[in-house]
Parts: C-alpha cells; sequence; structure tokens
C-alpha cells in the first residue's frame, strides 16, 4: 500500500500541488480555499516510493502479502501549508472551504514501516525543506506557461 506520494509533477487536485498553485496566482494577496488542514498525514517523496518498490522487486521473497510503502510518521497539513507560504514569500489568506471537507475523514493516518525495515528498507523520510520550494516554483512556471499560451 502506497502511502500518500509527494514531489513535483504531482495532479493539481492532490492537497500540496493545488495550495501551490493557488499561493502563486498574480492577486496581491491570494485567498486559499482548502479543506481539513488540522489533519496530519504520512508523506513519501516519489523517488524514495520507486526506491523501495524496486528494491521489494529484487527480494527472493517476502513473507506478507501486504507492505506499507510509507515514512512511518504523520505529518501536519497545517505545517505544510505554512512551509508553501514561506517558500513562496507571498502574503496569504486561508479560508476553509465546505466544499473541499470530507466527512469521516481520519485526523491521523500514518504507516508502519516494520515490514520494510524487517527486510533492510528504512524509508527516508521526505525532505520537505527542499520539497517545498520546488512545488512553488514548478507552480510559478505552469503559471508563466499558461501566460505563454
Amino acid at each position: 500500500r502506497l502511502f500518500n506520494p509527494v514531489g513535483v509533477g504531482m495532479p493539481d487536485q492532490l492537497a500540496l500541488p493545488s495550495f501551490a498553485r493557488q499561493i502563486v496566482r498574480p492577486e496581491a494577496r491570494p485567498i486559499l480555499r482548502v479543506g481539513d488542514v488540522s489533519v496530519k498525514r504520512d508523506f513519501l517523496e516519489a523517488a524514495e516510493a520507486a526506491r523501495l518498490l524496486l528494491a521489494l522487486a529484487e527480494l527472493p521473497a517476502w513473507p506478507w502479502p501486504l507492505v506499507n510503502l510509507c515514512s512511518g510518521r504523520a505529518y501536519s497539513l497545517c505545517d505544510l501549508l505554512d512551509g508553501l507560504v514561506a517558500a513562496s514569500g507571498a502574503s496569504v489568506i486561508v479560508r476553509m472551504d465546505p466544499a473541499l471537507m470530507r466527512p469521516g475523514d481520519m485526523p491521523v493516518l500514518t504507516g508502519s514501516t516494520d515490514r520494510l525495515v524487517s527486510v533492510g528498507l528504512a524509508p527516508r523520510p521526505p525532505d520537505f525543506a527542499t520539497l517545498l520550494p520546488r512545488l512553488i516554483a514548478e507552480a510559478r512556471d505552469a503559471l508563466v506557461a499558461h501566460r505563454d499560451q
């Protein structure tokens, strides 16, 4: 089971790229429409997920029907949003949008890395200090490309 992959090139409807694209809007003070950012989720960088998948594929066998591809740590979506805003240097207004809320959403969702670790595949945590500015840069590039069309 792959937990929340994160990286450049993610679809716009996912939380982090959606936030980044809203932040870089040309308005003087963009309004970000968000769902419940109090949730905590287990994120794994896409490149790390690929590394783990390839390493698992090379194993001669594994004793379980399911392996979690995860970091084993829950990251606050609110903290990641704050990191994106800081990386952008923008001043924004954050508004909760009821249409983006998910009734019954779990407040914290994290996976166990025990099975990965048992076969010597300790996952590396996401490097959000590097990744969040890259997501902002990607959103800015997309905005420029859109204007040039």
